[in-house]
């Protein structure tokens, strides 16, 4: 884990397909009700330069698979990750590149170089642009005079 970062960074290399992958997991916002909002929230925070470089990955509750779809197209369609999930609230999220190294994947030097050069470019687009979410503190409503009225079972979220 990177020291600081707000969320850990996650590498494998498959030697069966010949690609690095590369991924951070993202707690969907707590305060946002729509899957739009906080869909919206995470295309917010990524660069328009990383469109063609990236998926968008949707964790549901329980069993429900994950879906997915490239960065590009969900800033024109957001929707297309909730298909089939109208009722359900996304619960994370998971920004995934792929780099696809296919028979160069046998050199080892070829390999190294890629990885040394991916990674960092990797977080540079994405993982330094994230911020985690936190929930916003209970604000005192002005209308609140007495001691009892700031009691912490009466304070309300905004």
């Amino acid at each position: 884990m990177l020291p600081h970062a707000s969320y850990p960074l996650q590498i494998a290399a498959k030697l069966d397909t010949g690609t690095i992958n590369q991924s951070v997991y993202v707690r969907a916002p707590g305060d946002k009700k729509s899957k739009r909002a906080r869909l919206n929230w995470l295309l917010r925070q990524l660069p328009a330069e990383a469109d063609d470089k990236l998926i968008v990955r949707a964790y549901w509750p329980g069993r429900s698979p994950t879906s997915e779809a490239p960065l590009k197209e969900l800033r024109d369609q957001p929707d297309v990750l909730s298909d089939g999930k109208e009722t359900m609230k996304v619960v994370g999220f998971e920004v995934v590149r792929c780099v696809d190294l296919g028979a160069r994947m046998g050199q080892p030097r070829t390999f190294i170089q890629e990885l040394e050069s991916a990674v960092p470019f990797f977080y540079k687009l994405v993982v330094e642009n994230l911020t985690e979410w936190r929930a916003s503190p209970p604000r005192i409503p002005d209308d609140r005079a007495n001691a009892e009225d700031v009691a912490p079972a009466r304070l309300v979220s905004e």
